[in-house]
C-alpha cells in the first residue's frame, strides 16, 4: 500500500509485488473492491492510475510488531517528558518544546496492550520576532529562562491540559 502514496499506474504493480498468475490490474481491482484503493485517473492510453483510500493508507501504516504494555508506554512517555525538559534547559537550541500531546489508544485506560505510543509536539522559536541577525546570536549565547513543556492528552483536537512541571505522566 505504501507504493500507492505516489498515485502509480497499474502497470507498475507487477514490479512491486508477486502477483502470481494475476495481472496488476486484477490485483488493483481486488484492492479497490475491498476499499483499499480507488481510481485516480485513466490516462489517454487507457491505463488506470490508482491511489490509496483512507483504509488503504491505514493498512500501509499498520505495524505488525508485538504490542507494548501500558506500563512500557508510560515509561516511554516519562522518558520523552524528561528529554523535553533537558532539551529546553539547553540554551543552545533555537526552539523550545512547548506542548507534548499523547493521543490514540493510549488515552483509553481500559486498553492494556498498545500498538504504539502516539505523540505530537509543538515548538516555539527562541529567536525574538523582528530580531536582526546579530541579536539572534546573542540570544543563543545568553538565553532567558527556558520554557518547560506542557503535557496534553487530547482526543481528536480536544486537549485536556495537565502541566508536567514536576508531575508524573497521567497525574
Amino acid at each position: 500500500m505504501r507504493r500507492f502514496d505516489d498515485v502509480p499506474p497499474e502497470s507498475m504493480i507487477d514490479s512491486w509485488i508477486n502477483t502470481a498468475s494475476r495481472t496488476g490490474a486484477e490485483v488493483a481491482r481486488a484492492f479497490a473492491d475491498d476499499g483499499y484503493l480507488k481510481v485516480y485517473n485513466v490516462d489517454r492510453d487507457g491505463q488506470t492510475w490508482w491511489e490509496a483510500t483512507i483504509k488503504g493508507s491505514a493498512l500501509a501504516e499498520a505495524s505488525f510488531r508485538r504490542p507494548i504494555s501500558r506500563a512500557t508506554a508510560e515509561r516511554h512517555l516519562a522518558g520523552v517528558i524528561d528529554r523535553a525538559r533537558t532539551f529546553n534547559a539547553d540554551g543552545s537550541h533555537l526552539i523550545d518544546i512547548t506542548v507534548l500531546v499523547a493521543f490514540g489508544s493510549y488515552l483509553d485506560t481500559d486498553v492494556q496492550r498498545l500498538g504504539d505510543l502516539d505523540l505530537g509536539v509543538t515548538f516555539r522559536s527562541r529567536i525574538p520576532r523582528g530580531a536582526s541577525t546579530k541579536p539572534r546570536y546573542a540570544v543563543l549565547r545568553h538565553p532567558s529562562r527556558p520554557a518547560q513543556p506542557a503535557v496534553q492528552r487530547g482526543r481528536e483536537g480536544s486537549a485536556l491540559s495537565s502541566g508536567c512541571r514536576g508531575s508524573k505522566p497521567g497525574s
